[in-house]
């Protein structure tokens, strides 16, 4: 028995085989198509016949396997060993696991059976035959299993739009219960390429088998996970379409942000590329904070508590210290902070929608315990300026519409993170940039610089006298609110920021009333 198994198997690995023999022998004794042991060792390191040697053991092998891996130019003669094998093994009666359909889902290897095999060698005529049969050999999870094989093992996704072709109903709905079976498939077929053409193909077929479905397969977990995977060319292209399968609505409503923030951060050009498609579909999102917690990750090590991001948090703390492309990161950075101070991320505005105070993009909007101002400082150095320069010239920073250098300080001084690098800082270098004009520049209720930055969250003493020395006459001012001069406006300022520095707040009431000495006067 071992010697005919043998001969019927180099028989069947034969390029140009003999049908005929092949034939005679088996029936002859049909038991030779089951997966029995036999002398197979040359299929073991591979042969002449040009296949890629398999590491199996000899057991596994037998006819309809190594029928269906090896390659063969006549389709016909390859197509009529291979529908012999199954139809004949149809016959017999079924002693081995999946062998009802005449041994196609038998294991000719640990991972490989006669109708992944085929899949891997592209023999789409005989899986063609084995769609339209009757009663078909090729059902849905059978041609999944194909599909997702063709990717993992063989990375031959250009078999995909021939499947497709053959067996066009995999991709509807009504066809398994299992949506994840078919998001599998819709992802996989975005490859690391960023090549359209496959994933072109899928979209399309999954519309026309389901014309009761909005958007077919594209379904909202399939457009999270191609943003996990950062397949740009894809989520452009769902984007284009009319209608249009990524739309504006997605971004919030999938938590989009989230994903991206959440995935694999190795492929900084296309996570950057999708956070930008991501800002241009939706620019109203760049003021929504993520509704899935974002773990902060150093490597593969999670630390610090998970929050919510804003779109600029991502920025700041994933994106802007790997893009390698100045005109790049200069568009993002520029998009970024362009759309926060247009929708006035982390601004106050009254119920009339009137601005009260600025909030510059989101700059001092805190994530992890710090604010992207600090990471950002550099390349926001001029917000403000245009408003305040002595010599009444307009300057332009990245066309971005900002409030003035007076604003920009009350909005830092409102800021409860970052305290000691702000007044340490970043505000010394906003008061040094700041003209006169700025020191009596009121805000939404009518105080100027000096009041409001000893009211309530008090500056440090140096900063307080760069204030005063914009314009000195400021220190006779009556608070609007209190009714109070300077120095005693600090001294009934709250515990806030002095509690961190208590002698801050003696030192600055001791200089105002210093400068200012007749204000007891006025009191009395």
């Amino acid at each position: 028995d071992k010697e005919e198994r043998y001969a019927l198997n180099v028989l069947c690995e034969q390029t140009h085989p003999d049908l005929e023999q092949i034939k005679k022998r088996i029936r002859k004794n049909p038991s030779l198509l089951y997966p029995n042991p036999g002398h197979l060792s040359r299929y073991v390191d591979g042969n002449e016949s040009g296949h890629a040697a398999v590491n199996v053991a000899e057991q596994y092998l037998f006819p309809l396997y190594i029928a269906a891996i090896t390659p063969r130019e006549n389709t016909e003669t390859d197509l009529e060993l291979i529908q012999f094998l199954i139809e004949q093994a149809l016959l017999l009666p079924t002693r081995h696991v999946n062998f009802d359909k005449g041994g196609l889902l038998c294991k000719g290897t640990p991972d490989l059976y006669p109708l992944i095999a085929l899949g891997w060698r592209n023999k789409f005529h005989v899986l063609e035959y084995l769609a339209k049969r009757d009663p078909p050999l090729l059902n849905h999870d059978d041609v999944a299993n194909v599909f997702f094989k063709c990717f993992y093992l063989f990375d031959n996704p250009g078999a995909i739009p021939t499947l497709l072709n053959i067996f066009p109903k995999f991709l509807r709905n009504d066809m398994n219960d299992e949506i994840p079976v078919l998001k599998r498939f819709v992802v996989h077929s975005a490859r690391t390429t960023q090549d359209i053409a496959i994933f072109q193909t899928v979209v399309e077929t999954g519309l026309r088998q389901n014309p009761d479905l909005d958007r077919g397969v594209i379904t909202g977990d399939v457009i999270q996970t191609l943003v996990t995977r950062k397949y740009v060319v894809g989520l452009n292209y769902l984007r284009d379409q009319d209608p249009p399968l990524l739309r504006p609505e997605d971004v919030v409503e999938l938590d989009l942000f989230a994903c991206l923030a959440n995935s694999s951060w190795t492929q900084f050009t296309y996570s950057a590329d999708v956070f930008l498609l991501l800002l241009e579909l939706d620019p109203s999102s760049i003021r929504v904070r993520t509704n899935t917690a974002i773990e902060k990750r150093d490597g593969e090590r999670v630390f610090d508590k998970a929050c919510h991001y804003l779109p600029i948090h991502i920025f700041c703390e994933y994106l802007m210290d790997h893009i390698e492309s100045d005109e790049q990161f200069y568009r993002i950075l520029g998009m970024v902070l362009g759309l926060g101070m247009e929708y006035e991320v982390g601004g106050k505005a009254d119920d009339n929608g009137e601005v009260l105070v600025h909030g510059y993009g989101g700059i001092f909007e805190p994530c992890n315990g710090t604010i992207p101002a600090k990471r950002l400082y550099r390349y926001i150095g001029r917000m403000g300026r245009e408003d305040d320069d002595n010599d009444g010239n307009h300057h332009d920073h990245n066309n971005l519409r900002t409030g003035n250098r007076s604003s920009i300080l009350e909005t830092a001084i409102l800021c409860e993170t970052e305290v000691d690098w702000i007044h340490n800082s970043f505000l010394p270098n906003i008061l040094e940039d700041m003209g006169s004009r700025s020191a009596r520049i009121v805000n939404y209720v009518g105080r100027i610089p000096l009041q409001y930055s000893i009211s309530t969250r008090a500056m440090t003493l140096g900063c307080v006298l760069r204030v005063l020395d914009l314009d000195e006459s400021t220190i006779d001012e009556i608070d609007p609110l209190t009714g109070l001069m300077p120095s005693l406006l600090a001294a009934s300022a709250p515990i806030g920021y002095y509690s961190i520095y208590p002698k801050a707040q003696l030192d600055v009431i001791f200089e105002l009333m210093r400068r200012y000495p007749i204000l007891p006067a006025l009191y009395v």
